[in-house]
């Protein structure tokens, strides 16, 4: 039970603290970022890996403690950073405004690192860096980051300018570490 709590403390803290609730909408969690990038750059530098793939199927639900998560299955069809010897992963994903849900069957470019826990004891599961920060939605070769942050620091949902995913791809290629 203590191993339990524990894991749970972790996997909050690692991923984010429950802050507020929406009022509007009671059913949708605010959380606060343990990361936010200030740049494409650093959220690069922050993640260990880096994969072009598409949403497979529904996302399974996990409710744990009143709070929802998500494990969507993604198929791999490029790894633009780190090391990957599956054709697939899990990625884990928190009900909440910065953490929007993968799309299924959609096209995502993901920023990840791997996650460890109780939630999930599948070696293959990984979070987007930063939430909603560390997923970009590829549509018509163009790539919608699912949160920005413009200049006033607001912080707003699917980018409206998107970047030329092809170019995104290769730029982020050409900083490899």
């Amino acid at each position: 039970m203590k191993k339990r709590i524990y894991a749970l403390a972790v996997v909050m803290t690692i991923l984010v603290t429950v802050v507020t609730y929406d009022t509007p909408n009671k059913n949708s969690v605010h959380l606060k970022l343990d990361f936010v990038p200030a740049s494409i750059e650093n959220l690069q530098d922050n993640s260990e890996l880096i994969i072009l793939g598409n949403v497979y199927g529904s996302p399974e639900i996990i409710d744990e403690v009143g709070t929802k998560f998500y494990v969507s299955e993604v198929n791999v069809n490029e790894i633009v950073q780190g090391n990957l010897e599956s054709k697939t992963i899990n990625v884990l994903q928190t009900f909440s405004e910065e953490d929007p849900i993968l799309t299924k069957d959609g096209q995502v470019l993901l920023f990840l690192e791997k996650y460890n826990g109780f939630l999930s004891s599948d070696n293959n599961t990984y979070v987007c860096k930063g939430l909603g920060y560390g997923q970009y939605i590829i549509n018509n070769n163009s790539a919608h980051a699912a949160l920005s942050i413009d200049s006033d620091n607001v912080v707003s949902k699917n980018s409206s300018s998107g970047l030329a995913a092809d170019d995104l791809i290769s730029y982020l290629k050409s900083r490899n570490r």
